[in-house]
Formats: structure tokens, sequence, C-alpha cells
């Protein structure tokens, strides 16, 4: 709800900060689907969307932590959160809640820094109502053997844009503009009314700009001259929900029971963003434009000073380019801002049997079918064909301007002039060069599986100094997860050729994963009820998994893995227990990462072979030797001699890989549990973890490729490099159908390559305790609950061999996402009173971190010149709520979250997700105090 930008709609569950594809979530024991068909090559592709789960029914929640994937199979690399239904519910539940965010706006930094640069200050704000609904019905049949629970809820939810918070109603830039504070300043885009000019003029070398009033004036990037695209993005996006679930069990002969689980999910989102552009597309115009003819700074006019068309171009309505940087920058103010509309609806039913042999053998069966489909809309978003063809304008002989095509819906696109102050880009303008784009698609999941688990005991599996048997469990699963994606030719294309606002396009994907696994468990007591050995065993569990990739685009593969665990437990003495464990843990491949067709983007480089440049770069000499770059064709003069374009960017192309090969984690852990029996109701847990994560998939940087392939020649760099006849990374951005390799440009498809090492400790306590214990008998009862992690290592090598250890412990950004504290915790406090009122204060904390982007030097460290950047202080939030039991069966309930509403950590480099309006909301609250009521009413 939190990310306007970069957002797939869906609720994920991200342990140890290793990425949400890397957790397992499932349900009752039973994996969840594909979210979404948005997903993406690396590692963090689509992952299981925790809105499908019915709330109101969890029971409990299950973490497993650490490497699990012997005993869940792929994904598990972090852990598992299996969420526990209730199955016996009897009677009828109603359930409501609204709750609202308030903000007083009152933050002096952010308020001081909007009134310097002319902003208006946002009020005191009540905003993002949301409300949720439920009913839960369950029944136990007459004849006691079985039960059906049916649930259903409702939820929905205002957005809240970043106009409506001071901290966010500007974009923060880090600067020298003596309107800032402290180095920082209200950034824009420049992107708003310049025009960029091909024909370099010393008069305006970066442009000119197109004033209010009507007059061009040189382009400086003055604040003045910036778009503001802040207001418009939304901090918290609007959501629509259903969700249907219904449980069913049944008794249907002795020692066998029927099970069906059906769910059904809907969910509707909206994620809006500013204004669409031209964004200095690659666009052309005539020569003979009559918009061309306005006077520029100097002398001369648009056409001749600006575009260098010369009389007789202008007399004959040549074409030129008005592309790159060199080129039009115009928001569409005037039409709507960006939006994509976001459907999904999930269908999952699970069914089987369960039952006992004997009495030591229990066994199951089911089967398990689920679909998603996932239907987006763009729009607000500008269409290049449109624009450009608004932008070929001729004199229609009469003294009035027109679309050269002729076209139905074309209507001219003047952007260069407003005579008078009047903008001649109407509403109507505005609206015909808009464009939309779609995305449907579906994701399918089929599981079949069964166990048979005992106590072999009785068999004689037993150790001499042990009192219980040996317990052993065997299964068999076999899942099949498809995905078949189908973007509209409009949103396919990349760079902005497309829509204008895209980067990188949509590809279709369509192919399938299925695998069959053999697992087993057992766990084996080995001394119990003995002096120093209250208990002592071992466990240990096997999964073999065989898969089998297919697509319409690549050949079938196969692969398989081997994962397994090893442990032990040792309780000397009843107030202590020791554990430790190792998991040898995979994450396979998945759809995404396999299928997700060839896509071209762009990135900056200075090419040492071809000359090519970063606009930002000096010119430099090539300084590659023929051997580097032999495989360009080019001699060593031909070096020198190639044409350098100073607003040159190089293609690079990323997609899936159906050559990829499962990540393979070890996971170490070792812990202790303490319940001292010197103090009652206390326990204390400890336990220390270290993951580590090779061949992880991957992302190669195109400009890492580039430089190893030109600095060492390794073939595994220097392959995936492809230069057109001239030498150059650069040539159309759209390549052919087939091999990427018929274009210019670095592959940056995903691989096995990276390395991910995560380290800490986590610290748990739990107590009760009873205040007539302390001498406030007819007080209650109080109950704390601690959790906390202290984070030792959180690492990552891209390139092993070739990049440096990136350390992300204690920072961020700079390759690191999101704030990655040293040390958070959590503490719940509950006072049970005597008065039918439970009172629960929550204690939330995260200790600082420091920006990692830049900052370390050769071992100095090197400020960011600003005072927001360089360190994000640590935040404590404090949330109050109350339980107020009416009667038996009903139930009143209010509270507030951040109750001192505090502001978010503030920084200019938050960006995108995992950042959103100057701050991390995953991390900091964002919108100020959530207020909520709810009401709780048992039948």
């Amino acid at each position: 709800s939190e990310l306007a930008n970069g957002s797939n709609g869906t609720s994920t569950v991200n342990l140890r900060g290793l990425g949400a594809a890397r957790t397992l979530v499932l349900m009752d024991g039973k994996r969840l689907p594909y979210s979404t068909v948005i997903g993406g090559s690396s590692s963090n592709a689509s992952t299981a969307n925790l809105d499908v789960i019915p709330a109101q029914l969890v029971e409990r929640v299950d973490v497993v932590s650490g490497g699990a994937s012997a005993l869940y199979g792929s994904d598990a690399v972090a852990g598992v959160v299996n969420f526990i239904m209730r199955r016996d519910f009897e009677g009828l539940e109603l359930d409501g809640q609204v709750g609202f965010f308030q903000d007083g706006n009152s933050d002096d930094f952010a308020n001081e820094l909007l009134d310097n640069f002319g902003i208006d200050r946002p009020g005191s704000e009540l905003d993002g109502r949301g409300v949720n609904v439920s009913a839960t019905w369950g029944a136990n049949t007459a004849d006691g053997r079985g039960n059906v629970t049916a649930f259903f809820q409702y939820q929905d939810q205002n957005e809240i844009r970043q106009g409506a918070r001071d901290y966010s109603a500007c974009s923060y830039n880090s600067g020298g503009d003596p309107r800032g504070i402290g180095g920082v300043t209200c950034g824009g885009s420049s992107t708003f009314r310049r025009i960029g000019l091909s024909n370099t003029n010393p008069n305006f070398p970066a442009g000119l700009f197109l004033n209010e009033d009507g007059t061009l004036v040189p382009f400086t990037g003055s604040p003045d001259q910036l778009f503001n695209f802040a207001p418009d993005n939304f901090i918290q996006r609007n959501n629509e929900r259903f969700n249907i679930s219904a449980f069913a069990r049944y008794e249907v002969a002795d020692n066998v029971e029927a099970f069906m689980d059906l769910t059904f999910t809907e969910n509707t989102t909206d994620s809006q963003i500013a204004f669409s552009g031209t964004f200095f597309r690659n666009f052309s115009i005539n020569c003979d434009n009559p918009f061309l003819q306005a006077a520029v700074p100097g002398g001369g006019t648009l056409a001749e000073a600006g575009l260098g068309c010369s009389a007789a171009d202008v007399a004959a309505g040549t074409d030129v380019n008005f592309g790159g940087v060199a080129g039009p920058g115009y928001r569409n103010v005037n039409g709507n801002p960006r939006s994509t509309f976001t459907g999904l609806s999930t269908f999952r039913a699970v069914g089987g049997f369960r039952g006992t042999l004997g009495d030591n053998w229990d066994w199951d069966v089911f089967g398990q079918f689920s679909r998603t489909r996932h239907n987006s809309n763009s729009t607000g978003d500008l269409s290049f064909a449109r624009v450009q063809d608004a932008f070929f304008v001729v004199d229609d002989g009469m003294g009035n301007p027109v679309c050269r095509s002729g076209n139905t819906g074309c209507l001219p696109f003047n952007l260069f002039q407003r005579p008078g102050g009047v903008d001649q880009i109407t509403p109507e303008v505005a609206q015909s060069i808009q464009g939309n784009g779609f995305v449907t698609g579906t994701v399918e999941q089929i599981v079949l599986g069964g166990t048979i688990s005992g106590d072999l005991g009785a068999s004689g599996f037993q150790f001499p100094w042990a009192e219980s048997g040996v317990l052993g469990l065997i299964g068999v699963e076999y899942r099949e997860d498809r995905l078949d994606r189908r973007p509209d030719d409009v949103s396919q294309i990349p760079g902005g050729l497309g829509l204008t606002g895209v980067g990188g396009g949509t590809p279709p994907i369509q192919g399938e994963v299925s695998v069959w696994e053999i697992f087993a468990e057992t766990q084996i007591p080995i001394i119990e009820n003995q002096p120093f050995f209250e208990e002592f065993g071992i466990n240990g569990a096997y999964r073999y998994s065989n898969y089998t990739t297919d697509s319409d685009a690549t050949a079938q593969t196969d692969f398989d893995t081997h994962t397994f665990s090893a442990g032990v437990s040792w309780t000397p003495v009843s107030d202590l227990r020791f554990r430790g464990q190792f998991q040898r843990a995979v994450r396979a491949p998945n759809v995404f990462n396999l299928f997700s067709a060839q896509n071209t983007g762009l990135f900056n480089a200075v090419d040492p072979c071809s000359g090519d440049l970063n606009p930002a770069t000096p010119v430099p000499a090539p300084t590659a030797t023929v051997a580097q770059c032999a495989f360009t064709g080019l001699s060593a003069a031909q070096y020198g001699t190639l044409p350098v374009n100073p607003a040159q960017q190089e293609n690079a192309v990323t997609g899936g890989n159906p050559l990829l090969n499962p990540e393979k984690s070890n996971t170490y852990t070792f812990g202790v549990v303490m319940q001292p029996r010197w103090i009652d109701g206390l326990t204390v847990s400890v336990d220390y973890f270290d993951i580590s994560i090779k061949d992880a998939i991957t992302n190669v940087p195109p400009l890492t490729t580039l430089t190893q392939c030109v600095q060492t020649g390794d073939p595994q760099f220097c392959s995936l490099v492809q230069r057109d006849r001239d030498g150059s990374l650069f040539a159309s951005p759209v390549p052919p159908a087939g091999s990427p390799f018929q274009f210019a440009g670095v592959q940056a498809t995903v691989v096995n390559i990276a390395q991910v090492d995560t380290r800490g400790l986590d610290v748990s306590a739990a107590y009760s305790l009873d205040m007539a214990d302390v001498g406030l008998g007819g007080w209650g009862s109080m109950n704390f609950n601690y959790v906390s992690t202290f984070l030792m290592e959180l690492s990552s090598i891209p390139v092993p061999g070739v990049t440096t250890t990136v350390e992300c412990k204690g920072l961020y950004r700079g390759g690191c996402g999101g704030p990655n504290p040293e040390y958070r915790h959590r503490l719940l406090t509950t006072w049970q009173t005597p008065w039918n009122i439970d009172i629960t204060a929550t204690w939330r904390h995260f200790s600082g971190v420091q920006l990692a982007a830049g900052q370390q030097t050769g071992g100095v460290f090197v400020p960011s010149g600003n005072i927001l950047d360089d360190n994000l202080d640590s935040a404590e939030y404090l949330d109050l709520a109350a339980q107020f039991y009416v009667r038996e069966n009903l139930t009143l309930r209010a509270g507030v979250q951040n109750v001192f509403g505090r502001d978010p950590e503030l920084s200019t480099v938050a960006g995108t997700a995992p950042g959103n309006g100057d701050t991390f909301p995953g991390t900091y609250d964002p919108a100020g105090r959530f207020i909520f009521f709810g009401v709780n009413l048992q039948l």
C-alpha cells in the first residue's frame, strides 16, 4: 500500500533481508502460488501474495528462520512462514474496523524548505481512510464427524498523495541552491517546458526554456524552470479487496477424514505517479513546422539557430532529429497523471484425505490447484507514435497549422510558443497524445503429494537410553507452475518508444516448470531423563528434486537438486536447552528467471573501444588495446576516428536465462532456550544464524561486463558484448526478432554468479507476571514479549573475483536498498486488567543507518554534502491499543499506531522502491498517526 512507484500490487514477506523470493509462504503447510504476472528476471521476481490469506481465520503464524528446503522444498532459503488456519469454528462472528491517518504537518525543516521554494504548505490532515469488515460462519455436522467454516471479507482503502505531507510535497535533492537548507533543496525535473536543441549554440548550450509569458530564455536548471513532480505521487495507494474462503472436513470412515479448502481473492489498486512527458525521446520534426519560426535569443529562429535547418531545409520541409538530450522536454500537465490500475484475482482449491494406520502411523494425500489472473491498465502516459505524429505540423495554406499526416485525432503539438502567455497545449491536445498500455496474464499451479509418518519405536527402532522411539516421515510431491503473460504491442516497446514514460518494455512470457520430489525426515531421541541429559537427540531431513523446464521459445531442460539438514538438541536440565542445525537449501529458478523475454534498455557508459560515452563525462581518448577490442573488427587507428555522439547511451539487453541453475545456501544456526525455575513465567531464547548463498541469481551490470571484457578479455564477459559494424554498442533500440545478439549492445540477463551472506543474533523473551506477586492483588496481570535481531553481516559480491564485497549492515542505498539497521526490536506489554479491559503498548525500535553510496573512498569517510543523507537517526515508535470486553460475545477495540506522530527519516536518495516520497515506508511510518476503532460480535 505504501509504494506508488515500483510495486506490483501484492503484499509479501521478506525474512533476513534476502529478498521475498527466498522466503517460502505456506497456508496450513501447503505452498501459495506466484501472486502476479508482473515479476522480473532477478531474484526478487514475483512471490506469494499474503492478501490471499483470510486474516480473520488465522490461528497462529509459525516462522522457521533459516534454510528449510529439505522440509518444505525450493525457495525456503531465508526461511518459511506458515499461516495456520482455524478449522473448528462454530457460530457466527462479525467484525468491522475503520481507521484513518492524522498528521499535523508541523515539521519545521520541511515547511521552511517549502516556503523557501514557494511551494504551498499542506495543513493538518485526516486522510487515508480504511474500512475492513468480515463475517465468519462455522458449524459442526449433526453427527459430530465434520465441520464447515466460511469467511467473507471486504476492505476499502483511500489513497494519500505526497502533496498531503510536508516532507514529501517536493522531491528532495542535494544541491547548492541558496534557498536550500543544509545542502537540501526542493528539486524537480527539467522535463517541463525545456526545449533542447540539436544545433550547438553558445548562447544557450543547455537549450531553451519557455517562460510563462511566452519568452524563450536560456535553460539554466534553476528551480523555477523545473517541474515539481512530487505532489501527485501516492504515499498510500487506494485498494479494494474481497476475500471469500471456505474450509470443510468430514470423517468419511473410521480413521479417514476428507478435507477441502476453497479461497478466492479479488484485489484492485491504483498506482499513480506524476504527469508523463516527452522525456527527450528520439523524436523528429519537420523544418517547415510553423511553430519553429519563433525567434530565439541571439537571433535566428528555432528551426535555424536551434535545429540547424538551412533555408533549403525549411523550404523543402526536411525532417531533422529532435531527440536525445537535445530534444523536447515537456510535462503533460494539462492531461492526466500516470496511473496503473492493477486487478488481481486468485482462486485456490486444496482437497484430499488424511488418516491413521493402527496406533503409530499417520498419512495424507492431497491435490492443489490455484490460478491467479492479472490485469493491468496504464493510463495517462504519452504515446510516442501520437506525439511524433503531432510534431509533424504544416500550414494548410490558409494560415492554420495542421498535422501533416492528416490522421484522424491528430492535433498540432505546440510546446514552443505561449502567445500572450496562453498555453497552446489545451486539454484536448493533451488528451490526444496520451496512450494506454495493457498487460494480462495468468499464473497456474498444480501440486499433488502425500506423506506417511509414524513412531518406529513399536518396531524396535529406539535407543536403549531413550523412552521414545525414532520418528520418521517420507513423502512424495509433484508441482507444476505455469505462466502466460500477454502485454499489448505498445507495452512491449522499450526505451520510451512505445509509451514515453516507460524505460524498459514489458515483454511476453510463456513457460512452465515442473518438479518431482521425494523427501524424508526423522527425529531420533538418543538419551532421555538421565542426569545432565533430560533430553538429547538428533534430527535430519533430505529431499531430492528433479526439475523440467519448458517454453515455446526455448528447448526443454532438466536439472536436479539435493537438499538436506541435520540438527542436534540437548536439554541438560529442564531450565536449559541447547540447539544447533545445519541446512543446505536451494532456490530453483522460477518461470520469471528462466523465460522473461529479452528486453532492451539503455545504460550510460564510456566505451574505450568505440568512443561512445556518457554525456556527463568529457570525451576520452580510447585506451583499450587492439587485443582487448579485437572482437569489434576495428583496427587501432579506427578506434580513434570513430564518430562520438556526446548524447550517446549504450544498449543493454536484459531477460530470462533458460540455462540457469538453482541457488544453493548453507545455513548454520545455534541457540539456547532458558526457562529458569526461580523466575516463574520467564522464557528467553538466543539464536545465532549464518546464511551463505552461492550461485545467486542476479544481473551482471552491463557496465561491469563491458569493463571486464576490455580490461581482461575474459570470454565470460566478452561473449556478452555485441557491436555493430562500426564498433558501436548503440544501434536500433528495438532488437529484431530472434537472438538478442542481432543488435548492438551488452547482454545483462540473469546468471548464477553472485554471493550473498548474512549473520546475526535473534533474541526473544516472554514473561508473565501476576500483579498479586508484587503486592498489587486485584490489578490483574502483565505480559511482556520482546523480539529483536542484532545484524552482524548482510553482504553480497555481485561478481566474485571482479567486484568487491558490498556490506550493507547498518547502511542504506548504494547497492543496499532500504535501511538495514544493526539492531531492531519490538516490545509488547499487555496489561490484562480485572475490569474486562486489556491495554497493550508496543515499542518499535530501529537503530540508525548510514548512507552506503560513496561513503568509503580508501577508508576515508566522504560526506554527502547535505544534512539528511549521511545518517538516518534511530527511530522509536509507540503504539497503543485497548480491547474492552463488553459482554462475553461483544468486544470493542481502539488504538493508535505511532502515537507521537513521529515523522519518518528523510533522504534525498530514497527514490523509488523500496523508497517512496523522500523516505523508506517499509521501515519508517510514512503517513503519521494511524487511529482505528473496531467491533467484534459473536453469535
